[in-house]
């Protein structure tokens, strides 16, 4: 027999033998040197269970603490009250909502009116810099629709066949509301107001503090509000403290807010002191925070 076709049968055979073993190691992810050892992580277990526990849910907590932000935090508000909001950077922000005015279906000098009157605003007001921000929301005609129905339940006056109709027609309208991208503008005014040392000084209560501010922005604002009357621009007040809760929920929300009002998260909140689960640390301080300022303010 021939030497060389059994010297290629060997070689044939140890070179499926190595595919085969590097096929296997792969498949089992192991090394590829088979004396190479990996080294394994030493995990130190005490001899009791139940500290081991306590001590694996107390750091879930903590760490679910640290995780936990305050949506405040995310928008630099420091604080939300008497009217003003409170900045991280010792700065207020007073918030003036206005109303529209139709300016395409004004004449041309009533365009020109409404334009010398918003430049007096602009020109009169004395402050940092003015925001002017326009928030765009969907419709939303709940609160009108609800109450048209309670018109029409409590309408002696209509018969079986005008009361079908007119719950047909504003069926009609929360269907539409509810399918249809229809959008109209809130315009607001936010008026800042840089805190100084002086300011620090001579308010050490807190609540001084905030009154004394809203004075001073209350001027400014009264300037502003007047000038954009005198223009044709109704409706333009000083937003209270619910107001601002209301721009900055749908400024978060935005499309959503329809849906998720900030009356029904308002409603949850306010029966949050009498839920009977589980509270976390974090939570039950807050609670008692909240119940200090409503029983100090009371």
């Amino acid at each position: 027999m021939d030497a060389n076709p059994v010297f290629s049968y060997i070689v044939l055979v140890f070179m499926l033998g190595l595919i085969y073993y590097f096929w296997d190691r792969n498949r089992k992810n192991e090394p590829l040197n088979p004396f190479y050892r990996r080294k394994k992580k030493i995990v130190a277990y005490d001899d009791a269970d139940d500290t081991d526990d306590i001590e694996r849910e107390n750091k879930s907590r903590s760490n679910e603490k640290k995780k936990r932000v305050n949506i405040r935090e995310l928008l630099e508000v420091e604080d939300i009250k008497h009217g003003l909001m409170r900045l991280k950077n010792d700065r207020f922000v007073l918030v003036v909502k206005s109303g529209a005015v139709n300016y395409y279906l004004k004449s041309q000098e009533e365009q020109e009116g409404i334009d010398a009157a918003f430049e007096a605003a602009i020109s009169a007001y004395d402050g940092p810099e003015m925001i002017i921000y326009t928030q765009s929301r969907r419709v939303d005609y709940d609160d009108h629709i609800e109450f048209q129905l309670n018109n029409v339940k409590n309408n002696r006056n209509l018969n079986d066949i005008q009361k079908y109709y007119s719950f047909s027609v504003l069926n009609f309208v929360d269907v539409w509301q509810s399918n249809t991208e229809v959008y109209e503008k809130h315009r607001y005014f936010l008026l800042p107001y840089d805190l100084t040392s002086k300011d620090k000084r001579k308010f050490k209560n807190e609540d001084q503090l905030y009154r004394r501010i809203f004075t001073i922005m209350a001027r400014r604002a009264k300037l502003l509000i007047d000038t954009m009357a005198r223009a044709g621009v109704r409706n333009v007040t000083v937003a209270t403290d619910r107001m601002i809760y209301e721009m900055l929920h749908f400024a978060l929300r935005r499309s959503d807010a329809r849906h998720f009002k900030l009356e029904e998260a308002l409603m949850r909140e306010s029966d949050s002191l009498f839920v009977t689960a589980d509270r976390d640390e974090h939570q039950l301080e807050l609670v008692e925070k909240i119940a200090k300022e409503v029983s100090a303010s009371a």
